[in-house]
């Protein structure tokens, strides 16, 4: 489905990059709204009335949503399953990587400009590692000479022993923590481990700030795969109780570590 930004659009250069008589590409339709994807190559959602469609066929892929025409990874259920009471601001790395999710079935020959993030892993890494930065410096409050450090970032799957103590390496085997339940509700419990400080201590803590760091957390890291389905191990030491968790999905390996330090 294709359509052009009509001449006597309300829209304007200074209000939007959209204004070209240029046949542009109608990747969904809201109720009284289209995606479009822009010259720019950028997706907005502009209104029908600013639209003249110049071709009808809509995608054999197209669902009907509850009125909206879209791909069936847009499904409003999709971005509720992710996070039950969503943010205004539909920014959220979850939400750009499930709308991403269908562009492979437009043939698009590039990401839209303002999606690139959503296949960007080493922007999703940094923002795993931002969020961990707030709850290590949150959790670290508690006992002034203890240090909790909270880390995430690529492992290579094949290793046995990356850790040291007294010059000799401390070896571990995997055990698969996620073989009953879905890896991301097991990640899920593994991230209560936040905040854990204060409950140990018997001090009140901020429920609302830390329900909201372990969910971006939570979704940050699932944005990686974009699936639940990933598969969670401990890493179990021979000596030492490491606090280690290898996340797998196909080729793809993170080790998540919760450390402290005296």
């Amino acid at each position: 489905m294709k359509g052009i930004i009509k001449q006597e659009s309300k829209y304007h250069p200074s209000d939007t990059i959209v204004n070209s008589p240029s046949e542009l590409l109608i990747l969904g339709i809201e109720h009284g709204y289209y995606h479009v994807l822009d010259e720019s190559n950028r997706l907005v959602l502009l209104p029908k009335d600013d639209i003249e469609i110049t071709d009808h066929e809509q995608p054999d892929f197209w669902i009907d949503d509850n009125g909206r025409l879209v791909p069936e990874e847009w499904r409003l259920e999709n971005f509720l399953l992710l996070y039950e009471d969503l943010y205004n601001d539909w920014d959220e790395i979850w939400i750009v990587t499930q709308y991403a999710k269908a562009f492979w079935k437009f043939h698009l020959p590039t990401i839209p400009t303002n999606y690139e993030k959503a296949v960007d892993t080493n922007y999703k890494i940094d923002l795993v590692n931002n969020h961990l930065k707030l709850a290590s410096d949150y959790d670290s409050m508690v006992e002034q000479h203890v240090r909790w450090i909270y880390t995430f970032g690529p492992f290579n799957n094949e290793l046995t022993y990356f850790r040291w103590m007294n010059g000799q390496a401390e070896h571990f085997k995997k055990k698969l923590m996620s073989d009953r339940t879905l890896g991301f509700d097991v990640l899920k419990e593994l991230l209560t481990k936040i905040g854990s400080p204060f409950e140990t201590g018997k001090i009140i803590n901020d429920n609302y700030f830390l329900e909201g760091i372990r969910n971006r957390l939570l979704f940050s890291i699932w944005s990686l795969f974009g699936t639940k389905e990933f598969a969670v191990y401990r890493l179990i030491y021979e000596k030492s109780a490491y606090l280690d968790y290898a996340i797998t999905w196909k080729n793809e390996t993170y080790l998540l570590s919760f450390d402290y330090f005296t």
